[in-house]
């Protein structure tokens, strides 16, 4: 088998087994490779595209998720005042009903006396 291979290879001309280094097809081999690398170049502009306005879409997506979290700190800010107030308020009524609780204590105490 090898050598019905040898000598079918030997009956083509050497120009056509190999390749020549010729100005037409070292020509022809750099546009082929341009073309190559303006293909990639496009896909990568695409990309690049792409990832710009996946890039903008995020920054988007930020702002909003910022804006979001302001108004939820601002919220959490006026329910802390608000508790704070309803606390105070809470220990002003407790140490009206302890005062007025005492004065009823010893008032009805005196009484039985």
């Amino acid at each position: 088998m090898c050598s019905n291979t040898m000598n079918s290879i030997q009956e083509y001309p050497s120009s056509l087994l190999f390749r020549q280094n010729s100005k037409k097809s070292r020509v022809r081999l750099s546009l082929t490779a341009r073309i190559r690398r303006l293909r990639r170049r496009k896909g990568s502009r695409k990309e690049e595209k792409e990832q710009r306005k996946l890039g903008s879409n995020m920054e988007m997506v930020n702002l909003k998720l910022y804006l979001e979290n302001r108004c939820i700190m601002e919220e959490n800010e006026r329910l802390r005042e608000k508790a704070l107030l309803l606390r105070q308020e809470n220990q002003a009524l407790l140490s009206n009903l302890r005062i007025n609780s005492f004065t009823t204590i010893t008032t009805t105490t005196t009484l039985h006396n």
